[in-house]
């Protein structure tokens, strides 16, 4: 049985109202292992903050609160499985798209050679080899176009340049810019939780370990009324609740202050700000022109088919490539409105972080006795810099008990 799951199985010992000195008096363990684990376990089960009538702070949980507890590992568990599978399909997905499409126009290059020939055998012209060919320089001339002129392109990724675009991260393969066309170029927040638990302890480490939810709400966008919402922070720092003389609730993050010259830094930024999704970070020229060739040249050559005999054999894959290049225009046009609505809450987000701290730099009367006390609970700063050192590794023990 690991530290937390001794945790859980002490609380209905307790008669599920708890304080982390209770937890350490029923386990053993530190008071700090306590009060940091009871902070985790509240947090994964929805526990409760209660403030005593003589200002102490408990963690209140209803009974069976255990089966909470093994069903969000159970669907954390499989919410990974299903991620990673998505994934995979995802990639594989978008591989085929990007293969498919160059198959198709040269599928539908084919089709449209044929219909031309069909045209001149219909005309019965014995010297239709010059149309023939003329068909053909026409076609070779347009897959020069769109495939060998990519290569001679060097803003497409193949000429001098290619080396430098690609350390810039740029999507320069016609391949991995149909991948963009149609996929994109993945979601930009991918590191805005790590982003926000750094904002976070910046600030905690500027106001001296000592903060409010109110303080908190422009990192976490949680309603800073709402103080159980706090417990995911107090759980990430090892925090403590503290309430005031006045009945507010101060957090103290005693860890976070300490510190040396070569790590401290106070700066800190005013809220988590989220960035917009963009459509595609490729040069997707290219991408459109043959996307829109293939789209009407399918259609084109589907309703050509049923006046040609060879054409109209091979309309069960006209279908397919008609559905497909349907398909490649579609998701694109899908993904455009979706990127809109996407960037709409991602505005409303940053608005409503934005408000919260604009109410921290012009608080009410009530918000500012409450950030008073705040300022006036933050602990010392320790500073190792500044403190004698009585054992390093980079001695070895008996040369240092010897120097002391």
């Amino acid at each position: 049985m690991n530290k937390k799951e001794t945790v859980i199985a002490a609380i209905p010992k307790l008669k599920f109202k708890v304080t982390p000195a209770d937890i350490a008096s029923a386990t053993g363990l530190s008071f700090f292992e306590a009060n940091n684990l009871l902070n985790t376990v509240a947090t994964e089960t929805r526990g409760i903050l209660e403030v005593t009538t003589s200002g102490q702070i408990a963690y209140k949980f209803y009974p069976g609160f255990e089966n909470s507890y093994i069903l969000s590992k159970f669907q954390e568990i499989t919410f990974k499985i299903i991620k990673h599978s998505l994934k995979i399909g995802f990639f594989l997905l978008k591989i085929s798209f990007g293969i498919i499409l160059i198959l198709s126009v040269v599928l539908v290059l084919i089709g449209l050679y044929i219909l031309l020939s069909s045209r001149s055998d219909n005309n019965n012209n014995r010297d239709d080899f010059g149309d023939r060919f003329l068909s053909f320089v026409i076609i070779r001339d347009f897959i020069d176009y769109l495939f060998i002129w990519n290569y001679q392109n060097p803003s497409y990724g193949y000429g001098q340049n290619y080396n430098q675009n690609y350390n810039q991260g740029q999507n320069q393969n016609f391949l991995f810019s149909c991948f963009s066309f149609l996929f994109g170029d993945g979601n930009p927040n991918l590191d805005l939780d790590a982003k926000k638990w750094q904002l976070i302890a910046e600030y905690i480490r500027s106001k001296n370990g000592a903060v409010t939810a109110n303080e908190l709400a422009p990192f976490t966008g949680a309603d800073p009324n709402n103080e159980n919402l706090v417990l995911p922070v107090l759980a990430y720092f090892e925090g403590i609740p503290q309430v005031s003389a006045s009945g507010n609730i101060i957090y103290l993050f005693p860890k976070m202050t300490i510190t040396s010259k070569y790590a401290a830094n106070l700066k800190h930024s005013d809220y988590l700000e989220e960035t917009k999704w963009e459509f595609s970070k490729a040069d997707i020229t290219g991408v459109i022109i043959l996307a829109l060739f293939n789209f009407f040249g399918t259609w084109f050559l589907w309703l050509h088919s049923f006046q040609n005999i060879l054409l109209y054999t091979f309309r069960p894959v006209l279908a397919l490539l008609c559905v497909y290049g349907t398909l490649f225009v579609v998701i694109p046009v899908l993904r455009y409105f979706g990127i809109m609505i996407l960037n709409q809450g991602i505005e409303k987000r940053n608005s409503q972080r934005k408000n919260y701290f604009n109410l921290i730099k012009n608080p009410t009367e009530l918000l500012q006795l409450k950030l008073t006390e705040a300022s006036s609970a933050s602990l010392k700063t320790q500073d190792l810099s500044k403190e004698n050192i009585v054992y390093t590794t980079e001695r070895d023990n008996l040369e240092q008990s010897i120097d002391n």
